[in-house]
């Protein structure tokens, strides 16, 4: 890993913001996509509210492929 791959994290956490990366899926090569999303400062709870419902609004598959 390389400094670049928390590149797209580096400016919430500098700004104190809630923020995750919801998983997706993948592309047709098979690489990763995940969503990024953000919340006020000390706003996890409505934060992980909203993941939880992209989850199961979008019927997102996330079991690991093994």
């Amino acid at each position: 890993a390389n400094g670049r791959d928390f590149a797209s994290s580096i400016p919430a956490s500098m700004a104190g913001l809630a923020a995750l990366s919801l998983p997706c899926g993948q592309d047709r090569q098979g690489l990763p996509i995940g969503l990024h999303l953000s919340a006020a400062p000390y706003a996890e709870p409505v934060l992980f509210g909203a993941a939880s419902a992209l989850e199961a609004d979008l019927k997102l598959n996330l079991e690991p492929g093994l």
